[in-house]
C-alpha cells in the first residue's frame, strides 16, 4: 500500500510539477541581519573568497507537509555570501569578499578566508550545514583549515499547516539558524589569528586553496 501511494505521489509530481520556489535570504531586507558583539579589530583586513561554484550550489527537495508537487530549492552557496557579508565585516576594519583568491592590499594583519559547503540538508523539518575555511596569510600562507557545523532549529510548527509561505519561511529560519551556529563556532579560530595566535581547533590550511566542494542534490 505504501509503494502505491508513493508512485502516484511521484507520478503526479512529474505530471504536475507545481511550482519551484528558490530560498535564500532577502537582501533587500536587512531584518535577518545580526550582531556578533564583541571587539571589532579596526586594523586588520580580510577577503572572503566564494567562488562561483559555490555560489550557484543548491539543495532541491519536496515536502509532504506542502504538497509533494511544490518544489523547493535552498540557495545555500549563496546563503553563505550573505551570511559572509553580515558576519565578517563586524570583525575587522576592512572587508571584501571575491569569487576568487585575492589578499587585501591593507591591513594589519591581512587574512584571506576560503570559504566552500561540503554539505547541506533539510530534513525533519531544520537545516544542517557544513562550512569549510581555509585560512591565509599574506602571499598564500596557510594558516589554519577546519570544518564547522551548524544545525537550525525545528520549525515543524512553521511547516505544516502554513502552506508554500510557512515553509519557505521556515526553511529561511532554520538555515539561517545553521549558518549562525557554524560561524559562531569558527569565529573564535578567526579571532585567535587576528589576536596573534594560532586558532585551537584546526589544522594547517593548504598550501593551496582548495576548489570549493558544494553540495547539490
Amino acid at each position: 500500500m505504501r509503494l502505491r501511494v508513493a508512485l502516484a505521489l511521484l507520478t503526479w509530481s512529474i505530471v504536475f510539477p507545481g511550482c519551484t520556489h528558490l530560498i535564500a535570504f532577502n537582501e533587500a531586507d536587512p531584518s535577518w541581519h545580526y550582531a556578533i558583539g564583541g571587539t571589532r579589530h579596526d586594523g586588520a583586513a580580510l577577503v572572503a573568497v566564494v567562488d562561483q561554484k559555490t555560489i550557484a550550489a543548491t539543495y532541491p527537495f519536496r515536502a509532504f507537509s506542502t504538497g509533494i508537487a511544490q518544489k523547493w530549492v535552498a540557495e545555500y552557496g549563496k546563503m553563505l555570501a550573505q551570511v559572509s557579508d553580515v558576519e565578517l565585516p563586524q570583525l575587522v576594519g576592512v572587508y571584501a569578499r571575491s569569487s576568487s583568491y585575492q589578499e587585501p592590499s591593507t591591513g594589519d594583519p591581512r587574512l584571506t578566508l576560503d570559504l566552500s559547503v561540503p554539505s547541506y540538508t533539510f530534513a525533519n523539518y531544520h537545516a544542517t550545514v557544513t562550512v569549510h575555511l581555509d585560512a591565509y596569510g599574506t602571499n598564500k600562507t596557510p594558516l589554519f583549515s577546519n570544518s564547522y557545523t551548524g544545525s537550525g532549529a525545528n520549525e515543524a510548527g512553521k511547516m505544516v499547516g502554513l502552506g508554500a509561505f510557512g515553509q519557505m519561511s521556515a526553511v529561511r529560519q532554520s538555515s539561517l539558524d545553521a549558518f549562525k551556529d557554524a560561524f559562531a563556532k569558527m569565529r573564535p579560530d578567526i579571532l585567535a589569528v587576528l589576536e596573534g595566535g594560532r586558532a585551537s581547533s584546526a589544522a594547517p590550511a593548504r598550501a593551496t586553496a582548495p576548489a570549493a566542494r558544494p553540495g547539490s542534490e
